[in-house]
């Protein structure tokens, strides 16, 4: 190969690093942001009702929460994508040899973050069908 081929190769593996780097936090820490910002909104709920909620008592819309309610929603999905970019990032950083970010923290963060959510969901199940009722 040629060295300017080479050195295209070289700076196109720096900017997909860059990317992955980018978002490396932002998707392992999504289970972690979900239960926060859902706990968050749970708690809001109850300092406005001075109850906590059940399900169709009262319907969330009505709490005024647009924003934060969206945000709790966006938030959900992202842990879904989240699951997936976590596979295809450590799939790109080891075909890479990418050592500065490490798959298994990436995989410990969102693990350990996932396991966190799902307990505290099952736990919470009937405020999560209050929010998405």
């Amino acid at each position: 190969m040629s060295r300017r081929r080479l050195a295209l190769i070289e700076a196109l593996k720096g900017r997909l690093v860059a990317i992955v780097r980018a978002w490396y936090w932002a998707f392992g820490l999504a289970p972690w942001l979900t239960l926060a910002l859902f706990l968050a909104y749970l708690l809001r709920a109850r300092i406005a009702l001075g109850y906590w909620p059940e399900p169709y008592h009262p319907d969330p819309k009505e709490l005024g929460f647009v924003v934060h309610r969206w945000a709790v929603f966006i938030a959900w999905v992202w842990e879904f994508a989240a699951a997936l970019f976590v596979v295809l990032s450590v799939l790109v950083l080891r075909r890479l040899r990418e050592e500065h970010l490490s798959p298994i923290r990436l995989y410990l963060v969102f693990g350990v973050g996932l396991a966190l959510s799902w307990v505290a969901n099952a736990r919470l199940a009937g405020y999560w069908e209050w929010f998405f009722d």
